[in-house]
């Protein structure tokens, strides 16, 4: 009975390991998709340094907890800890995998356990080693995941291929240092190129913004006076936006700013800082 333990010992092995093989390349497929999401989400939207943090740490937990259940599994099948891959659920699978053993080691194991008749068991144990010395392990149709290496061996491909392009790199490395603030590109930059930073009640106030890069047709000029906020669409002319103050009585900041068309957009807003004018009062 001796060499019949140790045949199911070797395939639970043998299984065991084949399982975590398996597992392990799930598990790293299934990172490597989250990672190319993370990545791709990185790209379109800049996200903030906490916001990259919590992706770094949610596939760094996710990664660490996946793989110590799959160890943990490997563990619990590879000893039969726990009441699993016991000797009885080995020897069933060993005659579902092998068509000559089929039920014969599963009812030889019963028999012993029962111990009813020793001359009927003796027997048993006899017919079952003549058939496992002649059906190795080795002889066993092996089940090597080949269908999980081919989707491990795409999705790597594809994550390989996806780093060819130097935005993925670039999003990654964003990743990779989620301390650091990084800007956004924007499609143009606004510049305030009005130089007057006072001027005398009642006067006239030009103010002039100027856009380098994609030109808009339009700008949201905001203004303060007297913490009144006010809100102006300004048009653009060759790439020049204007606005006059008539008959300014009291100080105001002002500046002007562009929100972006899309939702799917690195950045929220392209303005400029605001900028304070003060009024002194005209002499009498």
């Amino acid at each position: 009975m001796d060499s019949i333990k140790k045949y199911i010992l070797n395939f639970r092995k043998q299984y065991a390991n084949l399982d975590l093989t398996k597992n392990l390349l799930n598990c790293i497929s299934y990172i490597l998709i989250i990672s190319l999401f993370f990545i791709l989400i990185e790209q379109i939207f800049y996200l903030s340094a906490i916001n990259r943090q919590n992706l770094v740490v949610f596939l760094f937990t996710l990664s660490c907890f996946s793989l110590f259940y799959i160890f943990f599994i490997w563990l619990v099948k590879y000893n039969g800890l726990l009441n699993l891959y016991t000797d009885e659920h080995v020897a069933k699978k060993i005659g579902n995998e092998n068509t000559i053993i089929k039920d014969k080691l599963i009812n030889t194991i019963q028999l012993n356990e029962k111990k009813s008749n020793s001359d009927l068991i003796n027997l048993a144990i006899q017919n079952i080693k003549n058939i496992i010395d002649k059906n190795p392990i080795l002889s066993f149709k092996t089940i090597i995941p080949y269908r999980y290496l081919y989707i491990f061996s795409l999705i790597t491909s594809i994550f390989i291929l996806f780093f060819l392009s130097k935005d993925y790199r670039q999003s990654l490395n964003r990743i990779i240092n989620y301390k650091v603030e990084f800007k956004p590109p924007t499609p143009f930059y606004l510049e305030n190129i009005s130089k007057k930073n006072y001027a005398l009640s009642g006067d006239t106030i030009g103010i002039d913004f100027k856009v380098i890069g994609e030109i808009p047709d339009s700008l949201n000029l905001f203004w303060i006076i007297n913490d009144k906020l006010t809100k102006k669409t300004v048009a653009q002319s060759n790439g020049i936006y204007s606005y006059r103050f008539n008959n300014i009585q009291k100080s105001l900041t002002y500046w002007a700013s562009y929100d972006k068309v899309s939702y799917f957009s690195a950045w929220d807003s392209i303005g400029t800082i605001p900028k304070k004018i003060k009024i002194k009062q005209r002499p009498k």
